[in-house]
């Protein structure tokens, strides 16, 4: 996994955190059971996260160079700021 959506350690922790889980999980009477459960879920994560570090990485490297990273992250500020009012509003 590249580092530019900064995932990596935490999905490793995840990981780590989901195969001990599974291991110790006694309600499902085999841990080869629960291991294929743990992998199912392990690789739907990895796939999202993947997807997400491959747009940062298109972002970094983008034609138009920092603009382009700048408009992605002043929309998610844009979107954060209506979600505040939003909730400002629904309190009143």
């Amino acid at each position: 996994m590249t580092p530019f959506a900064g995932v990596g350690v935490n999905v490793a922790m995840h990981d780590a955190l989901d195969l001990a889980n599974a291991i110790c999980d006694k309600t499902r009477g085999n841990v080869s059971a629960s291991l294929k459960g743990f992998e199912i879920t392990m690789w739907k994560r990895a796939k999202q996260n993947a997807e997400a570090t491959m747009m940062y990485l298109d972002l970094f490297f983008h034609r138009r160079g920092g603009i382009a990273m700048v408009e992605h992250f002043a929309g998610w500020s844009i979107l954060r700021q209506g979600a505040r009012e939003t909730h400002r509003h629904s309190r009143s």
